[in-house]
């Protein structure tokens, strides 16, 4: 699998937006470049769906590639898709997979997010009361089926919100110690792919992200369910001088996470979204 090539320009330190953009991050962010490549061409070879999310996506529209204060890649997957990319590993994917689909792994992740990292650079993160490592990369998020009543909308989201819970107290919080259970710990995300594969898909008139988690940004409305016509189908947009897709809904899918998503934010609030400090093992 061939990587991406960049101009030796692009490393260069500069200022983005009245941002100061240092050499480290333009290193970090090729990282993210060369995951999302490789990632992108498992997805045509194999005509999975993709498409661009949140500041990824905010970052292609606004400003053809990252917001300068960010640093890492948000991708949403049809539930279908991600469930038969996750099976694809380790068959395709030269990368590093950090997902309970990867079987080949010894301590599986307690994110209920899968994964694309790079293992060279690396940053801290707390999952109360644990303190865990995990590469910088992708982050995978599901898009699922949702019903068409209000009301059964919210109980869905709802139990989304009480899995989580479960995987809290069954996984993250007995990690590291006797109490934690390797079966029940893939039980339960067996469970959370049921979940996102209880609607059709394809024949879902509305979708939302199938997150088992809080999210950030919130959505404007106070609804993470979408009409699936925003994704029917897929454009193609600059990205640091790659193409890559994003819904053909965007400008719908934009605004209803960020408003007025052309603005730029005041300066004091151009800042990195709070990761600690980045390492690399070189």
């Amino acid at each position: 699998m061939s990587e991406i090539v960049l101009d030796k320009s692009f490393y260069n330190a500069e200022e983005r937006c009245g941002y100061y953009v240092s050499e480290k991050m333009k290193h970090i962010w090729a990282v993210g470049l060369d995951l999302w490549y490789k990632f992108d061409s498992v997805c045509k070879k194999y005509n999975l769906k993709y498409y661009a999310a949140y500041g990824t996506l905010l970052g292609a529209v606004r400003h053809k590639g990252f917001i300068p204060w960010d640093e890492d890649i948000d991708i949403t997957m049809p539930a279908p898709d991600y469930i038969k990319f996750g099976k694809l590993f380790p068959k395709e994917c030269e990368f590093f997979w950090n997902s309970v689909f990867n079987e080949q792994l010894e301590d599986l992740p307690i994110s209920t997010l899968s994964k694309i990292e790079n293992e060279d650079i690396f940053t801290e993160y707390r999952f109360f009361p644990m303190r865990a490592w995990t590469g910088m990369g992708i982050d995978i998020f599901p898009l699922c089926g949702y019903p068409k009543e209000t009301k059964e909308q919210v109980t869905f989201r709802q139990e989304f919100m009480y899995w989580e819970n479960v995987w809290s107290e069954q996984v993250v919080l007995p990690y590291g110690t006797d109490r934690y259970s390797l079966k029940t710990h893939k039980k339960l995300f067996e469970k959370m792919n049921e979940m996102l594969m209880r609607y059709d898909y394809d024949t879902s008139e509305n979708i939302g992200i199938g997150y088992f988690g809080r999210f950030y940004p919130q959505p404007r409305d106070g609804s993470v369910v979408m009409p699936k016509k925003w994704y029917e189908q897929s454009a193609l947009m600059e990205f640091e001088g790659e193409k890559y897709r994003i819904p053909i809904g965007y400008d719908e899918v934009l605004k209803k996470w960020y408003g007025d998503y052309m603005q730029l934010p005041p300066v004091e609030d151009r800042v990195s979204k709070g990761h600690s400090p980045i390492y690399s093992h070189h």
